[in-house]
């Protein structure tokens, strides 16, 4: 019972990853070293990425992943492993049913039908094979299974008929890598031929002489003119050169003393003459003392 549950777990954990909203990434860089800038995580599977990018559309694999963007989505190898079984399982099952209603259509046509469906299938192959963007392993493929449906059909005949196909395809596609390193081999043998023509004819050629040098004209300088002798009647003084005389060197002048400031002696005080005792003489006496002192 649970393991009938578990694909619809898986499918329904697909849905809700993909009807989140899409998250925006700056830079997605792969472990191979590969590098997407303006990313647009569309969805999230188990095993995948779906995004948008500044280049287009595509899907990373889980394995190139780096752990933190694994870790983010909530991605293990458990489940990857789980989510691609269901997957495949699923996609073998539309297989099958494809295939049961292509031989259901191919059984109910007539046989003028089907020998012309074959004989259209046949152009279009080696009309491809013939022209630009040929895949050998898609077509063969393509005829395998061409091939299993006519057997379940019954007509071995058709089915034949694309197993010698298939053979021819097969050897023209090893036909075509001999034949392109045959034409590279050729084209770089002629390519060595041209290169030693070329050498043994600048071998041959004789030296070219080596070139003159070049002419050297002397040209003398101009002569002077003669000197000739002025006579004046009046003599002529030329005055000496005047005789600029260095300016004498002063000895460097002694640094200023400091200030010295003189204090004046305090005053002495003054004394009150005596009081006299009436007699001008004695007054004048003392007075005079008084004074002299």
């Amino acid at each position: 019972m649970i393991r009938s549950w578990f694909p619809l777990l898986l499918g329904l954990q697909v849905v809700v990853t993909a009807n989140a909203a899409p998250k925006e990434i700056a830079e997605l860089k792969l472990l191979s070293g590969r590098t997407f800038r303006q990313v647009t995580v569309l969805a999230a599977e188990p095993d995948g990425l779906r995004i948008y990018h500044e280049h287009g559309a595509g899907r990373v694999g889980m394995e190139e992943l780096p752990e933190q963007v694994r870790k983010e989505f909530g991605m293990d190898p458990n489940g990857a492993a789980a989510f691609r079984m269901e997957k495949k399982r699923r996609q073998d099952v539309i297989d099958a049913k494809e295939k049961s209603a292509t031989v259901r259509r191919l059984s109910e046509m007539p046989r003028v039908k089907q020998d012309q469906e074959q004989e259209a299938l046949r152009t279009e192959i080696f009309e491809k094979a013939d022209g630009e963007g040929y895949n050998f392993a898609e077509t063969d493929t393509r005829l395998q299974e061409r091939i299993s449906l006519w057997k379940e059909v019954g007509r071995d005949d058709l089915a034949e008929v694309l197993e010698a196909d298939r053979t021819t395809l097969r050897e023209r596609e090893a036909s075509k890598g001999s034949l392109e390193e045959s034409g590279k081999r050729t084209a770089l043998e002629e390519r060595i031929l041209e290169l030693e023509q070329k050498l043994a004819r600048r071998k041959a050629a004789p030296a070219p002489a080596p070139p003159a040098p070049p002419a050297v004209v002397v040209v003398p300088p101009p002569a002077a003119p003669p000197a000739q002798l002025v006579v004046t009647p009046d003599p002529i003084y030329i005055s000496p050169p005047p005789i600029i005389l260095p300016p004498p060197v002063c000895p460097p002048m002694p640094p200023c003393p400091p200030p010295v400031v003189v204090t004046p002696p305090p005053s002495p005080p003054r004394v009150a003459p005596p009081a006299g005792n009436g007699n001008s003489n004695g007054h004048m006496q003392g007075s005079h003392l008084w004074l002299r002192r």
